[in-house]
């Protein structure tokens, strides 16, 4: 009978610290949170019932071109330039050799801080027609003005609260990595994986922000291309 109680009362105290911590995230519609893997700070929003992170990540080990990887490191990422001040200001643009190996058996959660996930296609499509569907809803997520986006950004509200950054895209082979529209668009990986009968192969679907209106287009990833991610909470 003694031992049954101390299992009660430490599954009561372990219940009170997981709603304690979560409390935060039902209460409040904006905080900001500590990755424990290298102790860097994120903002987070909530956007309808969703739960998005309000910065792209910067996780990994930088690499420069694709012939340089490590096959054994678990999270890569490119940084614009190859300058690792972008990636503070923007985040890391990450190479689907990355996104695959966070997928298969971590449900996409690998990549992402603990308790968060890469959001997949479905989860993207919910925030944006919360947000009035894909040919308006760019507007409410992207950072408004031309601090970071150039100019033609008119109509962008940020009022989501989302706050994209044009931190451009990447393409690579065993030769060169090549960097392209920065504070132009922005790209965004979703976990999905689908295979395009046309092309006969799969290939992960990603959404794009661009400066001159306030569409999000959802496409399927270029070949050998890096972008940013943002992960939604559990």
């Amino acid at each position: 009978m003694q031992r049954q109680t101390i299992i009660i009362c430490a599954l009561l105290l372990f219940g009170i610290n997981l709603l304690a911590q979560y409390e935060d995230y039902i209460n409040m519609d904006n905080g900001s949170f500590t990755d424990d893997r290298d102790g860097q700070e994120y903002d987070w929003v909530k956007i309808g019932k969703q739960i998005w992170m309000a910065e792209n990540l910067n996780i990994g080990t930088r690499i420069y071109i694709a012939e340089g990887k490590d096959a054994d490191i678990q999270i890569e990422r490119y940084c614009y330039h190859n300058d690792e001040e972008f990636c503070w200001i923007y985040g890391g643009l990450y190479p689907v050799s990355t996104i695959e190996r966070s997928i298969p058996e971590e449900k996409a959660k690998s990549i992402c801080p603990e308790g968060w996930h890469l959001p997949d296609e479905n989860e993207w499509q919910v925030l944006i027609d919360f947000l009035g569907g894909p040919g308006v809803a760019g507007g409410a997520l992207k950072e408004a003005g031309t601090k970071h986006w150039r100019k033609n950004n008119a109509g962008t509200t940020n009022s989501s609260g989302f706050t994209a950054l044009p931190g451009g895209y990447c393409t690579y082979d065993n030769e060169e990595t090549q960097y392209l529209k920065i504070g132009k668009e922005c790209r965004f990986w979703s976990s999905t994986d689908k295979f395009y009968l046309i092309l006969f192969r799969s290939d992960f679907v990603t959404v794009r922000l661009v400066r001159k209106n306030n569409r999000v287009v959802t496409e399927r990833d270029m070949d050998r291309s890096a972008h940013s991610i943002r992960c939604i909470k559990d």
